[in-house]
């Protein structure tokens, strides 16, 4: 489930018609609308609206499509045979998208221009890769990596937007990831389980003073409340 930009509207994937969609809702409930109803093969997944609220990008099955914020519109972004791409998420102008691709088990982070062309791979080795958030100014983006495949050694890293300059910030046999960075770009929220029990943590953006938020013993998913205007 996300929100759009202007908080009038949320967008999640659900089952219509024995089939997973996409569809938006009015911020009260009203006004439900299957976006997706009629994209075959009717599997669609990974909502996520474009800066400007006008469009929705999303995952149906192996592809990377996107819409107009009412279903209109549709344009498949990624060909790609044998690989998945999923996970798609916006720089903060809009103009692209990174998202991972590759298998479960070995996935790396490539970027797109809006439009699916310019695709560009910025990280490379056997891993699993996803990817997280952009920097508010779009210069660098938070991405996970668990590097034994296993699922139990997550760690965050960040790099820029170009690929270069990729660095642990976590460092932690442990599972960090659900990062997220603050509206003015100081921190960065994530979640872990390296005190045995899930719990929100916080950073610097590069890797210091981190510290612990909660300790209720399963907090996850964190989320920053906007810079009021």
């Amino acid at each position: 489930m996300v929100w759009s930009p202007d908080g009038r509207r949320i967008a999640f994937a659900g089952n219509g018609d024995n089939n997973t969609s996409i569809f938006v809702v009015n911020a009260d409930g009203s006004g439900q609308t299957n976006l997706t109803r009629n994209v075959p093969p009717m599997f669609a997944v990974d909502p996520a609206w474009s800066p400007d609220g006008r469009r929705i990008a999303y995952t149906t099955l192996r592809e990377i499509r996107v819409m107009n914020a009412d279903g209109s519109g549709q344009q498949r972004l990624t060909r790609t045979r044998g690989q998945d791409n999923y996970g798609p998420v916006w720089s903060p102008d809009g103009r692209r998208i990174a998202f991972p691709r590759g298998s479960p088990h070995n996935s790396q982070i490539y970027v797109m221009n809006a439009d699916g062309g310019g695709q560009r791979k910025l990280t490379q080795g056997k891993a699993a890769d996803g990817v997280e958030a952009w920097s508010p100014d779009g210069r660098r983006i938070l991405y996970t990596r668990d590097r034994e495949n296993s699922g139990d050694d997550i760690e965050v890293y960040v790099m820029n937007s170009d690929g270069s300059g990729q660095r642990n910030l976590t460092r932690n046999r442990a599972r960090d990831f659900q990062a997220s960075w603050s509206a003015d770009g100081r921190q960065i929220a994530f979640a872990s389980n390296r005190g045995g029990n899930y719990e929100i943590w916080v950073m610097n953006p590069d890797g210091s003073n981190i510290r612990r938020l909660t300790n209720s013993g399963d907090d996850s998913s964190p989320s920053w409340q906007p810079i009021s205007r």
